[in-house]
């Protein structure tokens, strides 16, 4: 009799724990519906826009880098040239084409130095340069040097044990600051020697600020002058979008007192997309304002079919 009297009260409580799961099962339902929808729709847009932003940031520090990189490989090359234009004559006739390399080049490379070393002895071009030391070991080379705390672009050519050419470039503040007149802030940096606790050097458009607690703080310098107002300035921007990025990138270099060994160095970029495309690309403002608008206009439309879709 027990039984039978639980009958009715089951039956009522079996159909209401049916209503409730059924209830909440379709609840459950629609909140994966609701994230099925995400992943199909929202995800994709944030991870096509992630790939668009690095996609953009990679290609603009690759222009970037390229423009400073190629000009100071010209200037390297300009001076390679040069010693090697001197090792294809005879070494009699050496230090007068010496003399008038010195003339030519003082406009581009100020504060050139030539030294020729033969039978006869060490020649300096201008005589008033400083005698350069070279250790032993010093095969033929051309590059950056790193020397006493300052950047040259430099090239040695060694034909023996008594016949050597050596040609040294100083790179100053200026120099290479205007390696891409307008792109930014340009900068050459020594790491240092934490171990020897030698801090970084910087030269160009930066400079670096060794704090008191033994950390290394870079800090972009501006400079005044009126003549160079384009020197270690980033440009201003041309709308909202247009940020500051900074790009480095590795730089190697050698050291006068360690023959043969390159060491690692950084050449260091600021500036903003639209300085990059204006640095690299020619033609008209219009057509490239033009072209900007166009690819801002097709990301727009894409943006819209994708919410719709």
């Amino acid at each position: 009799m027990c039984v039978l009297a639980l009958i009715p009260p089951g039956i009522i409580l079996l159909i209401r724990g049916t209503r409730y799961v059924k209830q909440h099962s379709l609840w459950s339902v629609r909140n994966r519906l609701l994230f099925v929808y995400g992943l199909f729709g929202f995800v994709p847009l944030m991870l096509l826009f992630l790939l668009v932003v690095l996609s953009a940031w990679a290609l603009m520090s690759e222009l970037a880098i390229y423009l400073a990189s190629s000009a100071l490989e010209r200037r390297v090359e300009a001076v390679r040239n040069a010693a090697d234009f001197l090792h294809s004559l005879p070494v009699d006739q050496r230090p007068g084409a010496a003399a008038h390399l010195l003339g030519a080049h003082s406009q581009d490379f100020p504060g050139v130095s030539i030294y020729l070393t033969d039978q006869t002895g060490e020649h300096r071009f201008p005589p008033t340069s400083p005698p350069l030391q070279l250790p032993p070991g010093w095969k033929t080379v051309s590059g950056l040097l790193f020397n006493h705390g300052h950047f040259y672009a430099w090239a040695h050519v060694a034909e023996n044990q008594h016949q050597e050419i050596s040609l040294l470039a100083p790179l100053s503040d200026e120099t290479i600051s205007n390696l891409v007149p307008h792109l930014g802030v340009i900068a050459l940096v020594e790491p240092g020697d934490r171990e020897e606790h030698k801090p970084p050097i910087a030269a160009g458009g930066m400079h670096v600020n060794v704090s008191s607690s033994k950390t290394n703080d870079l800090t972009f310098t501006t400079q005044d002058n009126p003549d160079h107002s384009h020197s270690g300035h980033v440009p201003p921007p041309v709308n909202r979008f247009d940020i500051q990025l900074a790009w480095p990138s590795t730089s190697p270099h050698y050291h006068l007192d360690r023959p043969g060994e390159t060491h690692p160095g950084v050449l260091w970029v600021q500036s903003r997309p639209s300085a990059v495309f204006r640095s690299f690309f020619s033609g008209s403002e219009i057509l490239r304002g033009v072209l900007v608008d166009v690819l801002i206009t097709i990301a727009v439309l894409f943006l819209l079919v994708e919410l719709v879709a």
